[in-house]
């Protein structure tokens, strides 16, 4: 049975084994599903208003770059030119954060 989601832009759906059409059996009851009229034409996911701001948030995300290349250039360029500085307090600061941040996490 096909799969219709409301309220999501075009992009087309794939299962585990990449296939375009996504597609599902009701093992539970089949008696039940027969009964139900939109089991026939299929299962239908309506997405709220948040959810599709959402989708189109991580949509724009793709597009930048996981990495900035002109900042890792010029970071290069002073390590190789021997002008790069290290600023130890920055450092020790991020270090810091990070470590409470780890404590934060539930389970740790």
């Amino acid at each position: 049975m096909p799969i219709e989601i409301v309220g999501r832009t075009t992009t087309s759906l794939a299962d585990t084994n990449g296939n375009s059409n996504v597609r599902g059996t009701n093992s539970q009851n089949s008696s039940a599903a027969s009964n139900d009229a939109n089991a026939a034409s299929g299962d239908k996911v309506s997405l709220t208003g948040s959810a599709a701001w959402l989708y189109q948030i991580q949509a724009s995300l793709d597009q930048i770059p996981v990495v900035d290349s002109a900042r890792v250039d010029n970071i290069r360029n002073a390590v190789n030119n021997g002008t790069y500085e290290v600023n130890s307090d920055r450092v020790a600061d991020k270090i810091l954060q990070m470590e409470a941040m780890l404590y934060q996490q539930p389970g740790i």
